[in-house]
């Protein structure tokens, strides 16, 4: 007897929200992990070939995530709705005709309502503050580590480039 292969993934459907409307609180399994990989000792002096960074899918235990994890305090649940209320103006400003800002205004709407009742439901890894929250802030957080670290960067090759200097007048002292 065959089944029908569209069948399945509809029963399955089925039984996940059966599943997930039994739990109160949002139980995430996996984390992303910005995480480049470790590599070995830089050689001749010369700084390692830069390397794109690639997401490693962390596993978080069941038990972890209940007895580690909490929830966010008032401060950071309105962050993450005000960050859910920014998200609309540059989607609704893409589109042209008023029927698909209607849409788009509807569906976004629906997704933030969700969201922003399940946010005091969801644990969260315990160092989460409300600044994690705040995209203006870490936009200028991130652009003030990337100038340090230009700046550290050209001063390390400046002053390699000394060294090397140094070295050869040692050399031909002697």
């Amino acid at each position: 007897m065959t089944s029908d292969p569209v069948a399945r993934p509809e029963s399955s459907r089925q039984q996940g929200l059966q599943t997930s409307e039994s739990h109160r609180a949002y139980q995430p399994r996996e984390l992303l992990s910005m995480r480049p990989p470790s590599s070995g000792a830089y050689s001749g002096g010369r700084p390692e070939p830069k390397r794109p960074d690639k997401p490693k899918i962390k596993h978080i235990s069941q038990n972890t995530i209940r007895s580690k994890w909490v929830f966010l305090d008032e401060d950071a649940q309105q962050k993450v709705e005000s960050m859910f209320r920014a998200v609309e103006l540059p989607v609704l400003a893409k589109h042209q005709s008023d029927h698909k800002k209607i849409e788009a205004q509807a569906t976004i709407g629906s997704v933030t309502k969700t969201l922003s009742k399940r946010i005091p439901k969801m644990p969260f890894p315990p160092k989460t503050k409300a600044v994690h929250f705040d995209y203006e802030a870490l936009v200028k957080s991130n652009r003030d580590l990337q100038h340090r670290l230009t700046v550290s960067m050209q001063t390390t090759t400046v002053l390699r480039d000394k060294l090397e200097q140094q070295k050869l007048a040692l050399a031909s002292e002697q």
